[in-house]
């Protein structure tokens, strides 16, 4: 049977839970004060721009949620204490029984929506990187690489990172307006947190739809985008996302994480661990102090997310 894009984010929370293991709300880490995640961190340091604020990104107030499309940190299902044999609950493509606790990057312990999108990376995206890449290492570097920039750039502590779309210069999070383009500076989209092209840029659909059927070669596009647009919240405007053209399709072929990923690992490799171009680390916001200060800070990190993947495998 073929399965859902993102398969079920149930799963990956039963991942959390499984044999009893609790899910901890933001700053709940195990009695340790920690910073919480706001509702949606409006993180606009995307590849190419360098107007990075002094004080960080400015969050949205925590009570306004992303309609229909928030990823909620409490279980929707019991979880029994079933010992060490216990499986998650969801879908029959759910990973093996895993018990998560504390994930800890660069000495910081991540998030509870932080924790959750790295376990997503680890037991969802990763599989799909390797059938596009054909090659377990070449997909291992893509996924950490990717993960570290949208770790630091503050996506994976949205509420709906899968749907993220933000645009620069002015800043405005378009993540509750799934039909919205960005014609500013920069124009930042997906889990990978990866630029879009805007109107007067070329969208090179016909590479990106390439990689989606790479990276999902049981479907047709179409199918993709109106399967992954129910699953982020968007069940009405499904439609107007699967047959989208030009620059609005190539902004939901990006969003689809294994593409994102896919075409943000070379770009993000290119630019930060070569070039050390300036966008790449600094301490203006406390993600990226935490997981980019400086490139030694940045490798730690990577390794540190590194050894986390190969622990879900």
């Amino acid at each position: 049977m073929r399965r859902s894009i993102l398969f079920s984010l149930v799963g990956v929370l039963s991942l959390m839970v499984a044999c009893g293991e609790p899910i901890m709300t933001d700053g709940e880490h195990q009695g340790q004060s920690v910073t919480p995640a706001p509702a949606l961190v409006e993180s606009s340091r995307a590849l190419g721009t360098s107007a990075i604020p002094a004080n960080g990104p400015a969050a949205i107030p925590s009570n306004q949620t992303v309609d229909g499309g928030s990823l909620p940190l409490a279980a929707t299902q019991d979880i029994p204490d079933c010992g060490e044999d216990c499986a998650p609950l969801g879908d029959e493509d759910d990973p093996p029984a895993t018990v998560i606790g504390d994930l800890e990057v660069n000495g910081h312990l991540l998030n509870n929506q932080e924790k959750r999108m790295v376990v997503y990376i680890g037991t969802k995206v990763l599989p799909d990187l390797e059938q596009h890449f054909g090659n377990a290492d070449k997909a291992m570097t893509a996924a950490v690489t990717v993960t570290w920039w949208s770790l630091k750039e503050g996506v994976l502590g949205t509420a709906n990172p899968l749907a993220w779309s933000l645009c620069d210069s002015p800043r405005k999070n378009l993540t509750t307006d799934p039909l919205a383009l960005c014609e500013e500076e920069a124009w930042q989209v997906g889990l990978a947190g990866i630029q879009a092209p805007r109107p007067g840029q070329t969208a090179s659909n016909a590479r990106y739809e390439e990689t989606a059927l790479s990276c999902y070669p049981e479907w047709k596009v179409g199918e993709l985008l109106l399967d992954f647009a129910m699953e982020v919240g968007f069940e009405a405007q499904k439609d107007k996302i699967a047959n989208s053209t030009s620059h609005l399709r190539a902004s939901w072929l990006l969003r689809l994480p294994c593409v994102g990923f896919a075409e943000q690992a070379p770009i993000v490799t290119r630019e930060c661990l070569e070039a050390n171009k300036s966008w790449c680390h600094g301490t203006g916001w406390p993600e990226s102090q935490r997981y980019a200060a400086d490139p030694a800070t940045a490798q730690r990190s990577r390794q540190d997310l590194e050894a986390i993947f190969k622990t879900l495998r």
